[in-house]
């Protein structure tokens, strides 16, 4: 929505549009899936935060009390590596090896 590339002063916009978009998903009744790759303690404690303000500012008589799950999935760096060539070759933009690898070590190792 905002490029194909990242901004890091762009994500104090990012963070209100993803609370804009969540809320409007869930005053409607949906369910609501973040896909993050950087989940980190920093983001984990944002969403948690923001489904304690949700339940505070909105009765059950209203809207449900929200669920929040985190799935972390593993797989090998190879199989990792390997999906980001099959992304460039599909024509999509690649994270690359570099990139990956350093989440790898963060989150693996």
């Amino acid at each position: 929505m905002l490029g194909n590339y990242w901004v890091p002063q762009r994500e104090k916009l990012v963070d209100k549009m993803e609370y804009r978009l969540m809320s409007l998903a869930l005053y409607n009744n949906y369910n609501v899936i973040i896909d993050a790759t950087n989940l980190n303690p920093k983001t984990i404690k944002r969403w948690e935060t923001f489904v304690e303000w949700w339940d505070e500012n909105f009765d059950e008589g209203t809207m449900p009390k929200l669920n929040i799950e985190f799935k972390k999935f593993k797989i090998s760096l190879e199989r990792a590596i390997w999906r980001d060539w099959l992304r460039g070759i599909k024509g999509s933009r690649k994270v690359g090896k570099k990139v990956i690898k350093h989440f790898y070590k963060k989150y693996y190792d």
